[in-house]
């Protein structure tokens, strides 16, 4: 679960919020971009009993009534659990989840977003993988990878 917010920053007046959440989901460290027509992608960590940790994303089209949240859309499917101890001895070197967590406007082309998320890709423990994932925010699909 996580809350989003759609807020004028010249007023800092709240135009919109809501709470995202999904019955069979977690969610982990959501981020967020806008494209050049106002419509927002959200990418964000979904983990649940029976699904390893993925990579999911969100809309919010300009022409959705306020409030209305669009997803999960599953973008990369984690193939592996994933698992890290916390003794009292940090592991050296081991950077922690989200860390490597953003979605961004495309500089060349403001209609595509990316967003950049890890997944359980790997049986080693404190070993996660990385992806980078384009996509465009479509009337139709709601996310087009």
């Amino acid at each position: 679960m996580f809350y989003w917010f759609d807020i004028t920053t010249k007023t800092m007046t709240l135009n919109q919020k809501t709470k995202v959440a999904d019955s069979s989901l977690s969610f982990l460290f959501p981020t967020i971009a806008t494209d050049a027509r106002g419509n927002v992608g959200i990418g964000v960590t979904g983990i649940s009993s029976s699904q390893h940790p993925s990579i999911y994303l969100f809309t919010h089209l300009a022409a959705d009534p306020a409030g209305k949240i669009n997803g999960p859309f599953l973008a990369h499917a984690g193939t592996d659990a994933y698992s890290c101890g916390k003794g009292p001895r940090p592991l050296t070197g081991v950077v922690g989840w989200g860390t490597y967590s953003a979605t961004v406007q495309d500089a060349s082309n403001p209609m595509k977003l990316w967003t950049v998320h890890q997944y359980a890709g790997s049986p080693t423990p404190c070993v996660w993988e990385t992806r980078v994932i384009g996509f465009r925010l479509d009337s139709k699909a709601g996310a087009k990878l």
